[in-house]
């Protein structure tokens, strides 16, 4: 949703302001061309941070959902693997 925000603002912008630079005709075409490749140029940024906010997002949820499983059944499988591993290599040391 942000990105379709952000996408239609740039456009709205870039129209605007290529309005504003001149009455002459060329001078508007140019700018808004101008404006629309740069926005074009930015885009693949827009996109990849949008995705990298929502694998981030998508990836939060994930570990609460894990984390609240864990508070009602007690330590999860890896968890309880985890701790004996660590007990092992102690154990090994000795």
């Amino acid at each position: 949703m942000k990105l379709v925000s952000v996408i239609a603002l740039g456009v709205i912008i870039g129209v605007c302001y290529g309005e504003l630079c001149s009455t002459d005709d060329g001078v508007v075409e140019n700018s808004q061309q101008r404006i629309l490749k740069e926005f074009d140029q930015q885009l693949p940024q827009l996109v990849e941070r949008h995705q990298q906010e929502r694998q981030r997002l998508t990836q939060q949820v994930r570990d609460r959902q894990v984390q609240q499983v864990e508070n009602k059944q007690g330590p999860s499988q890896s968890v309880i693997l985890k701790e004996f591993n660590q007990q092992l290599a102690q154990l090994e040391e000795r």
